[in-house]
């Protein structure tokens, strides 16, 4: 298997959320290495996983856009960070996780609750001495970034 094969199953898990969940196409862009301390956008959900592999799954968006995706879920506006738009973003994070456990059972990993970190300017640090891919995504509501991690113990 080849390095990063996994990030295949990660962005089908992705796109099949943002169909499932908003009646929206993603696309996505190629992968890159993330350089230490790239920030964020304004918002990032993790999912973090534990067991026979370690790793993590973060999706990052920035202000705008996390608010017209919460929009879409309560049907109704919102223009700040309040619980609607974090639990939005942790459950979009905690969806996709769920999916590439499925498609990724060789991996054999827990998955930890949603956490959510938020400030422009954030950078989310992981697993030393393993290469984190960022997969630039692009929708009609608006950019996402995905994170991702994936190691075997």
């Amino acid at each position: 298997m080849a390095e990063f094969d996994y990030l295949e199953e990660f962005i089908r898990a992705t796109k099949e959320t943002f169909t499932m969940l908003f009646g929206v196409n993603v696309e996505n862009g190629e992968h890159r290495a993330k350089v230490f301390g790239d920030p964020a956008l304004y918002l990032s959900a993790v999912v973090g996983f534990s067991g026979n592999s370690r790793g993590l799954v973060a999706l990052s968006f920035d202000l705008d856009t996390i608010c017209e995706f919460a929009g879409k879920i309560y049907g109704t506006p919102f223009d700040k960070l309040d619980d609607e738009v974090v639990d939005t973003a942790g459950e979009i994070v905690n969806v996709i996780a769920g999916y590439v456990k499925q498609y990724l059972p060789q991996y054999d990993f827990d998955i930890s609750l949603p956490s959510i970190v938020s400030g422009d300017g954030h950078s989310l640090q992981t697993i030393k001495g393993v290469s984190s891919q960022i997969v630039p995504l692009s929708s009609d509501i608006g950019d996402v970034h995905m994170e991702v991690v994936l190691t075997s113990n």
